[in-house]
């Protein structure tokens, strides 16, 4: 069992526009590397050059099936959270277009992770073991900028999937 291949082929969703359907087009996709425990000076520069973005299995629990038998069921929690850089964060304009930039993202990377298929399996042909490809989506929120972060706007997606582990023989 591994997650590995899930968190490629979010990678490939993301950054490469990889899919069948409702991909993201080379304006709308993000750039990899970006760490949750990263300084905010770093984290501004990378986002200066791309929005950047972070995927993490945050949760597991055991999905409705019996325990002893050759293929567990897992419910799992999917984090992902993104930055945007503000260009002259002194002018409201600014943060307005930022926000909105954000909010359209918050859809077309619902969609491109939602629709089902698109994470089957990744470009190697590996598969994720997600049932039905895809995500559910939960919700997405952004945060208020803090003022020693005032260059960068953080936003956070929550999915869940059920994910289906074979057990070792």
């Amino acid at each position: 069992m591994s997650f590995a291949p899930l968190l490629q082929r979010i990678k490939e969703v993301l950054v490469d526009g990889a899919g069948s359907a409702n991909t993201l087009a080379l304006a709308d996709r993000f750039r990899d590397g970006f760490f949750g425990d990263q300084p905010p000076s770093q984290a501004s520069r990378d986002a200066h050059e791309n929005k950047r973005y972070w995927a993490r299995i945050s949760q597991m629990g055991r999905y409705a099936a019996p325990e002893h038998v050759s293929r567990q069921i897992y419910e799992i929690t999917v984090e992902l959270e993104v930055t945007y850089f503000v260009e002259n964060p002194a002018e409201a304009d600014k943060w307005r277009a930022v926000i909105a930039a954000a909010a359209y993202d918050a859809h077309r990377v619902r969609l491109a992770l939602c629709t089902p298929g698109n994470l089957t399996a990744t470009a190697a042909a590996v598969s994720t073991q997600l049932a039905d490809g895809c995500l559910e989506f939960v919700r997405w929120s952004q945060e208020p900028p803090r003022a020693a972060e005032r260059v960068i706007l953080t936003a956070s997606f929550e999915f869940t999937a059920i994910f289906l582990a074979t057990v070792p023989a």
